[in-house]
């Protein structure tokens, strides 16, 4: 299969943040093991994993963002169930579809409501981010087009980054995903030209 390329400015937030925030441990949790002098070769891996799985769609559009969570749930990852990969594809239909921020925010918090007692940690997480990313993204620009680009960069950021837990272990899924909406945000919402 051939791979396609990643345009650097999508993603490169999202694994910059993956070998330090995958090393870094949560409070009272274990040290997260990851061999810190091997970031080069993890980077390209997960690139690589990342590339393939979104199997020509670009990362920042839906079918592209399926195909991410498809990732974190498949034999490699196994990251998330099959409740939480529906759930993700909901909040990523809710992204798309929303015609405005208020409503956007409005769904994601009425999806969180409907299966907080459900879904996994991962999952979770990834709802959480989104619901933020939205509260800053209106701080930032006005324009809703603007700000789905913004949701979307830091929603594929932290599904991107939890796939470093490949490497690092699945405690370190939380981390790995936190920091790759961190970076993709920085990258998006402070870096890239909106």
């Amino acid at each position: 299969m051939t791979l396609i390329p990643i345009n650097r400015r999508q993603i490169m937030g999202s694994i910059a943040g993956l070998s330090l925030g995958a090393l870094v441990p949560s409070a009272g949790a274990q040290e997260v093991q990851g061999p810190p002098g091997d970031a080069g070769s993890i980077h390209g891996d997960m690139l690589r994993d990342i590339s393939k799985a979104l199997g020509g769609k670009p990362i920042t559009e839906k079918d592209g963002l399926y195909n991410l969570v498809a990732l974190l749930a498949g034999p490699d990852f196994e990251l998330i169930g099959k409740p939480d990969q529906d759930v993700l594809r909901k909040l990523i239909d809710i992204i798309f579809g929303a015609p405005t921020a208020d409503e956007m925010m409005k769904r994601i918090e009425e999806l969180e409501k409907s299966v907080s007692k459900t879904i996994g940690e991962l999952a979770a997480a990834i709802i959480r981010i989104a619901r933020s990313s939205i509260r800053y993204a209106r701080e930032k620009v006005k324009e809703h087009p603007q700000i789905v680009k913004i949701v979307v960069s830091d929603v594929s950021g932290a599904m991107s980054g939890a796939t470093a837990a490949k490497k690092f272990g699945k405690r370190a899924v939380l981390i790995c995903a936190t920091a790759g909406a961190i970076g993709s945000s920085a990258l998006t919402a402070l870096g890239v030209e909106i």
